[in-house]
C-alpha cells in the first residue's frame, strides 16, 4: 500500500492526537473559570450597571463605555449564560475584537465585544457574551 507523505504525515498527527486525548480527559477542574476573571458571574456585573469602563484601544488610546443592562441567556442550571450592553459616546466606532476594560471596583477584564449599533443616533452600543460554569461539580469535557 502505498502512502503520500502528506497522507502519513496526517495519520501520524491524528493518532497522536488521539493518544493525548486518551491519556488526560479534559475537565472543568483543570480550568476553573471562576479562579480567574472568566469566571464574572451575572449578579456580579449587574452590580455595576450605570457606571464607567475604560476601554483600552489600540495604539494606546482610551474610550469610556457605560455599562447599560446585562440580561440573562441560562437554560441549563449547571451553566451560567449572560450579555452586557456598554453604550459609547460615539467619538469613534470600536471594531469588534477583544479589549482590555478596566473598572475602579473590579479586576481588568479582557472582553471580546461586537458593536450593536447607534441607537438613537445617541453613540455606539456594543455587547459582551459570557459562559461559565455554576456550579462546583465536575463537568466531564471530553470522554
Amino acid at each position: 500500500m502505498k502512502l503520500s507523505r502528506g497522507e502519513f504525515l496526517t495519520a501520524c498527527g491524528s493518532a497522536l492526537v488521539g493518544a493525548v486525548l486518551e491519556a488526560q480527559p479534559v475537565t472543568a477542574e483543570l480550568f476553573d473559570p471562576r479562579d480567574s476573571h472568566e469566571g464574572m458571574a451575572a449578579g456580579e456585573m449587574r452590580r455595576h450597571v450605570n457606571t464607567e469602563f475604560l476601554v483600552l484601544t489600540p495604539g494606546h488610546g482610551t474610550q469610556r463605555l457605560l455599562l447599560t443592562q446585562v440580561d440573562d441567556h441560562t437554560v441549563d442550571g449547571r451553566i451560567e449564560q449572560f450579555s452586557a450592553v456598554f453604550l459609547g459616546n460615539g467619538d469613534a466606532l470600536l471594531a469588534d475584537g477583544t479589549y482590555r476594560f478596566q473598572h475602579a471596583a473590579l479586576v481588568d477584564l479582557d472582553l471580546f465585544i461586537v458593536a450593536l449599533g447607534a441607537p438613537n443616533g445617541s453613540g455606539a452600543c456594543y455587547e459582551a457574551c459570557f459562559t461559565r460554569f455554576s456550579g462546583r461539580e465536575r463537568v466531564d469535557v471530553l470522554r
